[in-house]
């Protein structure tokens, strides 16, 4: 019962340290390919596209 105990502590704390701590400077990271939200759907034609290129990615 002890050994199950332990264990179940062990991991959980382990889990908690390494959840808590594990994201933080990989989170920070700009995109490599940004559409500025002014010029992005500014036209038929671009929304023509982007709605083509969602269904793209469906297939």
């Amino acid at each position: 019962m002890k050994d199950i105990f332990f264990r179940s502590a062990t991991l959980l704390t382990l889990g908690l340290t390494l959840g808590l701590t594990a994201c933080d400077k990989q989170l920070d990271i700009d995109p490599a390919q940004a559409v500025d939200a002014t010029t992005a759907l500014n036209s038929e034609d671009k929304v023509g596209s982007g709605v083509v290129g969602m269904y793209a990615r469906t297939r």
